[in-house]
């Protein structure tokens, strides 16, 4: 079997499936963003406003990361 073939097919079907769930999920983005900037907010007591801002920042950053090393462990490595 064609390795590149078989990883191009795989990656093209899970690909587009994520490409469709991602576009589904995309209304529900702006609220959870909003929970996440309102929790570290208010976990941030008695804190200066730019305290509290560089909370969410930490938060927000760390998902992000979370976020983008999740492909990249998942990823489908071809062989060599």
């Amino acid at each position: 079997a064609d390795k590149y073939k078989t990883f191009e097919a795989a990656f093209t079907v899970s690909s587009k499936r994520n490409l469709a769930d991602a576009v589904s999920k995309a209304p529900q983005l702006v609220p959870k963003l909003d929970e996440v900037y309102n929790a570290a907010y208010n976990a941030a007591d008695h804190a200066a406003p730019e305290d509290k801002y560089e909370a969410f920042v930490l938060h927000f950053s760390e998902a992000l990361h979370i976020i983008a090393g999740t492909p990249e462990v998942h990823a489908v490595k071809p062989g060599a």
